[in-house]
């Protein structure tokens, strides 16, 4: 009866190595709160599009300051890939 079931214990496909949770949640949490901000910041941006109507450079500050915190953002998770704090699949 067991022996033609196709649940045997050597076939567990759980990687316990893979689960940690030590080393990639702070992670997540910084890209997830550097992400909100870069939104916060195109936000701003848009706000300011309309309320200043083209007669001052906060629109053009805010929008630097996104591609300045995305491209930051970008290369942090690159070097975490690279170091192998983030795990990939």
């Amino acid at each position: 009866m067991f022996a033609n079931s196709h649940w045997t214990i050597g076939e567990t496909r759980l990687n316990f190595e893979k689960l940690n949770f030590w080393q990639e949640y702070p992670l997540k949490i910084f890209a997830i709160a550097l992400f909100a901000i870069i939104v916060y910041s195109l936000g701003s941006a848009l706000y300011y599009l309309f309320k200043d109507q083209g007669n001052s450079t906060r629109m053009v500050r805010s929008l630097s300051i996104r591609i300045g915190l995305s491209l930051f953002l970008f290369i942090a998770m690159m070097i975490s890939v690279r170091l192998d704090m983030l795990a990939i699949e």
